[in-house]
Parts: structure tokens; C-alpha cells; sequence
């Protein structure tokens, strides 16, 4: 369905560049999503949480959705800039109805909202009601204002349930030291990944890290080979045990070894089924397959009594199947353990 310059698909909404009429489309979507939302939980105060990436492409919308929500009678707890994991979180923990994601793709040029209901993306029966709401809706010239609008900073919160969820590593961390170098390709995942590390006592070389709507072409290369090469360069020149890059919304990660080289999605999966690993249960982030990794690493070294490098744990054979870098879907220490590399 195309409406309004907006792409109604299965798991996303697509916003369409050059569109007229995009902004009161935008209002249209958020009006009709309050309505869903509405009839899912009854008669009770609707709540939303609102979050976009670093793209500035995915900054232009906020107001015209603020706008159908609020005239919707939603209360919108607005996060700013974060990673998915972070606006899913900050859901579940304020006991939001909704959450809606603004995502960007700057390599295909891909705009999407991504709405989500009870901490769920929209089932189909849901994708069905939007497009009728949409298609029966049309939006008055004065909107009223309903519900008001928050700005929440979540980051603190996501970061101190990461450290409880792994407070075992720490104790490892303090006998036989880790470091990490991290790449977040100036995407979201820069206010998280390296800041979880710092925290459990890990040493961390940012590489990437800064929030650069100019560079948000690295958002969707995080697995290529130019981006695994240059991690490679940096991990072997700072002698890191391992390197991570991460896509521009902390869900995705691909890994290098303390050689510079990438690391199979089958290898990653083994080191992280190994006995002690107590973390996982969880739904995973890039974040927290970080933690595990080093908590993995730790354990291992703490079972041999020395410091072991990272490739020793890295001896099962794969299949030329798996040789791929990996990719695992999804989810305060001083700046002195942290050394920043500048692109």
C-alpha cells in the first residue's frame, strides 16, 4: 500500500524521497496508530515511546509525528537518539502501549518507520487495521493536542541493567584484562557497545564512535570487507584481542580476531555454548554479544591460569559455509581505560 509518499510492508513502513503531502501522511500514520493502540489496551492512558538513528534524513519526521500522536491522546515519552534495543527497552521498562523507530539505510537510501505494539512489531491483523485506518482518515488543517510530549534519557538505565545482567564478568576482568576495539560505523550503537565494556571493566579502542550524520554511509557497511580490513588494522596495531563492528542500530555485529581476521558465525556460536555462559537466556543485542564474548574469553583464560589469546579459543574447524563474518541479530568507568582512534 502507498500512501501519502509512505510504503505500508510486512515488517517495516517505507518512506518514499520527493513525495509531496509525506508530512501530513506522517500525521495520518501516527493518528491511525494511536487508534490501534487504543483498541488494544481499552480505556486505559496511552503511552509511546519515540527514538530515531543518527541519520539526519530520520530527524525530519519527529514533529509530524509528535504532532498524530498527541492528537491522538497519547502520551509520547520521547529518547532521542538511540539504538533499537534501547527504545525496546525503555518500552518495556515505562510500560509504553507503542514504540515507533525511525530507521534510516544510507548505502540503499531506505527510510522506514518501525512501529511496534505491546513490545512486538505489527502482526499482520494489525498491518490490516493501519491500512484501513489510513485509508478512512483524512487529517483536519488544526490538530488538537491531547497528549503531552517527554524527553527521557534511557541510556543510563539500558547500560546499568547490562552491568547487573553481567556482573559476573568483572570479578574475571580484574586477574586477566581484556581489550576491545570497537567499531560503531557512527551509528546509535556508539552510545552503548563501548560504554557497556568500559563499565564491566573491560579496556576499549573506539574506532567509529562519534555521532556523524557525514559519515552515516558506514551505517549499512559495517560487514564489509573495507570496514573488517580497517577494524583488522586497528586490532593488530593496538594488539586487541578481538574487534567488533557494529551496524548502525545495535543489533548486528561482525568480529575479527587479534590477527585482523573475521571470525565465523559458526565459531561465535560455539564460544558462546560454553559452560559458565549463564547470560544468553536473554534476548541478545550487539551489546550484549559483546559481554558475552569477553566473558567467554575471560572464563577460558581463567580456567587455563594465564592469559590466552583470543585465536587459541578459536581452534573448532568450520565449514567453508560458515566462513562469513558474523552477523548475530538481536539484543561507568573513567575515559582513562578508553583510547579513541579518529578516522
Amino acid at each position: 500500500m502507498e500512501r501519502e509518499g509512505l510504503v505500508i510492508g510486512e515488517s517495516e513502513i517505507r518512506r518514499t524521497p520527493g513525495e509531496t503531502g509525506t508530512a501530513s501522511g506522517l500525521v495520518q500514520l501516527a493518528l491511525s496508530f494511536a487508534e490501534i493502540l487504543r483498541r488494544k489496551d481499552g480505556k486505559g492512558p496511552l503511552r509511546a515511546v519515540i527514538g530515531f538513528n543518527a541519520f539526519r534524513s530520520s530527524w525530519e519526521p519527529q514533529n509530524s509525528l509528535l504532532r498524530g500522536l498527541s492528537a491522538g491522546g497519547v502520551e509520547v515519552m520521547h529518547l532521542g537518539v538511540v539504538p533499537s534495543p534501547v527504545l525496546l527497552f525503555a518500552a518495556r521498562r515505562l510500560g509504553a502501549d507503542g514504540a515507533i523507530l525511525l530507521a534510516d539505510d544510507g548505502e540503499r537510501g531506505r527510510k522506514s518507520l518501525r512501529l511496534f505494539a505491546n513490545g512486538s512489531p505489527l502482526d499482520r491483523e494489525d498491518q490490516v487495521l493501519l491500512r484501513r485506518e489510513m485509508e478512512g482518515r483524512s487529517v483536519p488543517p488544526v490538530l488538537p493536542v491531547r497528549g503531552r510530549v517527554r524527553y527521557i534519557n534511557m541510556i543510563p538505565d539500558y547500560l546499568r541493567e547490562l552491568e547487573k545482567r553481567f556482573a559476573g564478568v568483572r570479578p574475571l576482568l580484574r586477574r586477566f584484562q581484556a581489550e576491545v576495539v570497537v567499531g560503531a560505523n557512527h551509528g546509535a550503537a556508539s552510545m552503548t557497545a563501548p560504554h557497556a565494556l568500559l563499565r564491566a571493566g573491560c579496556r576499549v579502542v573506539k574506532l567509529g564512535c562519534t555521532l556523524d550524520a557525514r559519515n552515516g554511509m558506514d551505517h549499512a557497511a559495517y560487514d564489509s570487507a573495507a570496514t573488517l580490513q580497517e577494524l583488522g588494522m586497528v586490532v593488530r596495531a593496538t594488539r586487541a584481542d578481538f574487534g567488533a563492528s557494529l551496524d548502525g542500530e545495535g543489533l548486528r555485529a561482525a568480529f575479527v580476531d587479534g590477527g585482523g581476521r573475521p571470525i565465523s558465525a559458526g565459531t561465535i556460536g560455539a564460544l558462546l555454548e560454553q559452560p559458565g555462559d549463564a547470560e544468553g537466556s536473554e534476548e541478545e543485542d550487539a551489546a550484549a554479544l559483546l559481554l558475552r564474548l569477553v566473558g567467554a574469553l575471560t572464563r577460558a583464560r581463567t580456567a587455563r591460569g594465564r592469559k590466552i589469546l583470543f585465536r587459541e579459543m578459536l581452534d573448532a574447524p568450520t565449514s567453508p559455509s560458515s566462513r562469513a563474518p558474523a552477523r548475530i541479530p538481536s539484543g561507568a568507568a573513567g575515559p582513562r581505560n578508553t583510547r579513541p582512534i579518529k578516522r
